[in-house]
């Protein structure tokens, strides 16, 4: 039984050594092993009850494989100061219009925050998108063209006026909208941005300041309130180690070699 054991292992050990290495052996021992064949041998190499298909010219240009380092770069943020807070409150928002403000506000954040690096842009039909149920959005007062209706995502253009004036405050110049009538909640202080993804209203602004911003949505009941903050950015790097196997023509030569074992 023991010896068994010892035979499989054995065998284990050397298929894994002809996987690594089977494909970049010299030019004379693939000679060799093909002198001993059948005439059929000048492209197939058999290793007892297994083989290895490779041709006679990827065989005789095979080299030793070279070791390369490919350089990942990657950043980490770290919160330096808010920079601006801008807070919108509805006192007339209903329990449907609450629940899409707090999906909106989710669908900016993400797991921690949007961050922009230095020259980013901001694209609410990229981040936030179309209002659907799938998303979890209710159905809620809209206005459109002049009028009252109801539609999914309804009062979603509280959350967008929240960060459009959080970003102007933050000295960021926005594109924008405005609605067709005066809206109630809003008063002089807020920046409106009416969004609407089947009307093609966007919000977008691109991060023109010196440094990397964090962007921090919250919707508590009827009242949302957006925070942008400076950060600060390190590089850290990776190396991660590449064995690379090319023949002397460039051409990859790095074939699977199966061995099988009775």
């Amino acid at each position: 039984m023991k010896n068994a054991t010892r035979i499989l292992a054995v065998s284990v050990l050397v298929g894994m050594i002809f996987t690594c290495y089977g494909v970049s052996t010299s030019k004379n021992t693939v000679k060799n092993t093909t002198k001993t064949q059948s005439p059929i041998s000048s492209t197939k190499a058999t290793v007892e009850g297994s083989s290895l298909k490779m041709s006679k010219k990827n065989a005789s240009t095979a080299e030793q494989p070279t070791i390369k380092y490919k350089k990942i770069v990657k950043k980490k943020f770290k919160v330096v100061k808010k920079i601006s807070e801008h807070s919108i409150c509805n006192p007339s928002s209903g329990t449907d219009r609450n629940t899409n403000l707090d999906v909106a506000c989710k669908l900016i954040n993400g797991k921690d925050g949007l961050i922009l690096d230095v020259g980013d842009d901001f694209d609410w039909f990229k981040v936030v998108g179309q209002t659907t149920a799938e998303k979890g959005f209710k159905e809620a007062d809209v206005i459109i063209d002049k009028h009252y209706a109801e539609a999914l995502g309804g009062g979603v253009c509280q959350v967008s006026s929240t960060l459009n004036s959080a970003a102007i405050e933050a000295g960021l110049q926005t594109k924008c909208y405005k609605h067709s009538i005066k809206v109630g909640y809003l008063s002089d202080k807020d920046y409106e941005a009416s969004v609407s993804y089947d009307a093609g209203k966007n919000l977008t602004f691109t991060n023109t300041l010196p440094y990397p911003i964090k962007i921090e949505m919250e919707a508590n009941g009827n009242t949302v309130t957006a925070k942008i903050y400076e950060m600060d950015a390190k590089e850290t790097w990776i190396f991660r180690e590449i064995m690379d196997w090319k023949t002397k023509q460039g051409k990859q030569n790095c074939f699977p070699c199966f061995l099988f074992f009775i």
